[in-house]
């Protein structure tokens, strides 16, 4: 596929990308309430950064099924090999604070626990 436009108008603005994250908080909420909170295993995202592979078993663990060896070795190489490495944004990039943040997602983070200081982060 190629997409063809000014640039700026190819990138979302910060309104759109908030507007997304509202709607997947609220779907996933309403499956959570219709099918149970089980249904959806929650990685903290912290966690996740800290020791991916111990949450992918975990996360196994829970659906009750197995990690296989090939698929942990799979999930060591993809990690050792990310070409992509780490991305740095600033909310203020985006005429964003995080102060603003927490407020508007205040309701998801008291939900899940996200920590205001991992909601910093």
């Amino acid at each position: 596929m190629h997409v063809i436009g000014i640039p700026e108008q190819l990138v979302p603005s910060a309104e759109q990308m908030i507007d997304t994250f509202d709607r997947m908080i609220a779907r996933q909420n309403a499956f959570r309430d219709k099918h149970g909170e089980n249904v959806i295993y929650d990685i903290q995202y912290a966690d996740q950064l800290r020791d991916p592979i111990g949450q992918m078993r975990k996360l196994y663990a829970h659906f009750n099924e197995q990690l296989t060896p090939e698929s942990e070795a799979a999930m060591v190489t993809l990690l050792a090999d990310n070409s992509q490495g780490k991305h740095d944004y600033r909310l203020e990039e985006f005429g964003l604070t995080a102060a603003g943040m927490r407020r508007h997602f205040q309701d998801y983070c008291e939900r899940y626990d996200i920590s205001q200081r991992e909601a910093a982060n």
